[in-house]
């Protein structure tokens, strides 16, 4: 092939390229040195050079009397869809907590009204801040639910137990059980996330064992409860059978988390002896994640939690 053919074939790629530049490119994706296609990155408007993370789709946990129906019509999403993106084979097979992913809805849009359940509408609105003050003064904002809720995974989860909690708690949540793990104490997730719905529920269920007054000192009203924030963890150990006591506090496990938790940006919430200024008895098995370094302000302030958030 003689120079002047070599010159003709390069100007008809290079015309060919602009042809295809003006059309909008190869399409929707672009390709990567294998061949496989990948999804093409898209530029925040009035910021040239700079590329936008995809916006990943929204989260809803389902709650008491939810049907898949209702929520594939709350959100105009097809039922035949909904089940798809969450792998559901039976539609009536929902159960309570369970996280489904809404596909083509993106997370953190405008609060779209959950299925009725004798609550406040689910509000997919960003998560609030990880020091956000929850006690019994402060309620949380009505509707309120995390849009970044993951599963706790099952070799967390105390047996029999299944939880979610926001990304950033979940990501510092195992950390602290690996380095607990490696000190020979098996630690494991017995309650995270709590929907409004599902803290009528709890605190419904000590009001009829305990009586109203006895029941605000172990379980916060509907709205109140940290629980809902996404994260906060009831921890146990195999010491009571996971079961949620004050002695834990005195046990091997409940000590090393008392000593080390701050380390990996959970407080707890409720300590001993703390009572008048918290509103709760001591619960050495609740903890929230505020991030580590205010964990690490909270523990050489000597306030307890409400008192730190508040202050």
């Amino acid at each position: 092939m003689d120079s002047r053919t070599i010159a003709a074939a390069i100007a008809a790629i290079a015309a060919a390229l602009v042809v295809i530049a003006a059309c909008g490119g190869f399409g929707s994706s672009n390709t990567n040195p294998s061949g496989l296609a990948t999804a093409s990155p898209t530029t925040t408007a009035g910021t040239p050079g700079i590329t936008a993370s995809p916006v990943p789709d929204t989260t809803y946990v389902v709650q008491p009397g939810d049907t898949l129906a209702a929520i594939a019509e709350i959100y105009d999403v097809p039922t035949g869809e909904l089940m798809a993106a969450n792998g559901i084979t039976d539609p009536t097979a929902l159960q309570v907590g369970q996280l489904l992913r809404i596909p083509g809805v993106p997370a953190m849009s405008t609060p779209i009204s959950g299925p009725s359940s004798g609550g406040p509408s689910i509000s997919p609105a960003p998560p609030l801040s990880l020091l956000q003050l929850v006690d019994k003064q402060h309620p949380l904002p009505v509707g309120y639910s995390p849009g970044d809720l993951q599963p706790v995974p099952p070799a967390y989860a105390a047996p029999g137990y299944s939880a979610l909690l926001r990304t950033e708690a979940l990501e510092a949540l195992l950390e602290l059980l690996d380095a607990a793990a490696l000190d020979g104490h098996d630690i494991r997730v017995v309650s995270g996330y709590r929907s409004y719905q599902e803290q009528v529920t709890t605190y419904q269920s000590w009001v009829d064992r305990l009586g109203e007054e006895e029941a605000n000192r172990v379980s916060a009203k509907p709205g109140y409860s940290e629980h809902q924030l996404g994260t906060t963890v009831d921890v146990g150990s195999t010491d009571y059978g996971w079961d949620l006591t004050e002695a834990f506090g005195a046990t091997p496990p409940g000590q090393w988390l008392q000593a080390n938790s701050a380390t990996y940006g959970f407080v707890l919430s409720y300590p001993d002896g703390k009572e008048s200024i918290t509103g709760y008895a001591y619960e050495p098995w609740h903890f929230r994640f505020i991030g580590k370094a205010a964990a690490e302000q909270w523990k050489v302030s000597g306030l307890t939690l409400n008192q730190f958030l508040g202050a």
